[in-house]
């Protein structure tokens, strides 16, 4: 009996040995003693955007206007890795191109994830640009909303946008928008912008037809930054935030209002040099009433 009692309680220690045994090699996981370390979170790379020069050429630094303009805007552009990274425009009226420093808007842009935050010195109101696919989807400032939309390949097909103002306890929403037409060449031939929704009968035909010279700047083409929706804001094309560039120079562009269809606005391009490298100048308007652009790089 003894005999057995011992037995016993032999077999009971040696179960619990064994059982501490598994427990330690379960806690040890390898047989590791470092402590435990939070591991770091993933965050999201930021944008990397395509600039509308898809064709390879230089991206532009700076556009100078001369001659019989009425409103343009200049501009200066500084990038960092092929993206642009901060933007300068002056409004020049009537012709006259002499500047201040002073009346200057300066962007800087902040690249997140999703977003672009623009900062600005100057008269510029702060803008929120959402992005998605690389592409300008909505771009948001005070009272302000743009919303845009895109083909497939990335070109803009229609932009709007709304200003809601608020008085006298009643909100008023206006508005303006554009719908772009291309064709198989990748060419952008026509625009109709509508300058009011408060009167959406009235529209602007922009008819654009092109020479065989390659865009390889990807310049926007002139007098069309009202109707492309970027007026005043210029840099959100040359970041290729509104998608491809026409693949061709302009050659001719008609503008014609809905109202006075009798009378429509007919300019010529005539660019320099167009043999596939980068476009230095481009001209439009009648002898004696010329306007002057130069693209710098």
């Amino acid at each position: 009996m003894d005999i057995l009692k011992k037995t016993g309680r032999m077999a009971t220690g040696l179960f619990l040995m064994s059982c501490a045994t598994l427990l330690l090699a379960g806690c040890s996981d390898g047989g590791s003693d470092e402590p435990y370390v939070e591991p770091e979170p993933v965050v999201p790379p930021v944008l990397t955007l395509n600039t509308p020069n898809y064709m390879g050429g230089t991206p532009v630094q700076q556009v100078r206007y001369m001659g019989a303009f009425d409103k343009v805007y200049r501009w200066a552009f500084q990038y960092q890795n092929g993206q642009l990274t901060e933007a300068t425009s002056w409004r020049l009226t009537d012709g006259l191109t002499t500047v201040n420093d002073h009346d200057a808007a300066h962007y800087v842009f902040g690249y997140q994830p999703s977003t672009i935050e623009v900062t600005t010195s100057g008269t510029a109101a702060p803008v929120v640009l959402d992005i998605k696919d690389k592409l300008l989807r909505s771009a948001r400032s005070g009272n302000t909303t743009y919303s845009f939309t895109y083909s497939p390949d990335g070109r803009l097909l229609a932009w709007d946008v709304t200003y809601q103002n608020s008085g006298f306890n009643a909100e008023t929403t206006k508005g303006a928008a554009g719908a772009l037409t291309w064709d198989a060449q990748g060419d952008l031939v026509e625009i109709v912008y509508t300058p009011s929704m408060d009167a959406p009968t009235r529209r602007h035909i922009y008819a654009l037809t092109y020479s065989d010279a390659d865009n390889v700047n990807g310049l926007m083409p002139e007098r069309c930054s009202r109707a492309l929706g970027c007026e005043g804001a210029e840099y959100m094309y040359y970041m290729g935030l509104l998608g491809k560039s026409s693949r061709h120079l302009p050659s001719r562009l008609t503008i014609t209002d809905s109202d006075t269809p009798e009378t429509p606005f007919t300019c010529s391009f005539r660019y320099f040099p167009t043999n596939g490298t980068d476009v230095t100048r481009c001209e439009y308007g009648e002898v004696g009433n010329v306007v002057i652009v130069e693209y710098n790089y």
